[in-house]
């Protein structure tokens, strides 16, 4: 059984995690699509909605 120590400092570790998944202030994230270390293409995800929010899963596209 877990003690409550033990839970609780697995409840704070987790909290830097919240801070890294933060929505980033300009809004939108771009990624580089490499195959065999060769640039094919391009990936981006742009964000809506209020930013106090967190955000939604995102739909995203290929092209």
């Amino acid at each position: 059984m877990i003690d409550r120590r033990l839970l609780l400092a697995g409840g704070l570790a987790a909290l830097p995690g919240l801070t890294l998944a933060a929505t980033p202030p300009s809004r939108r994230l771009a990624f580089h699509v490499l195959r065999n270390g060769a640039r094919i293409g391009e990936h981006l995800m742009s964000f809506a909605g209020d930013p106090a929010s967190p955000p939604s899963p995102p739909t995203c596209a290929w092209r």
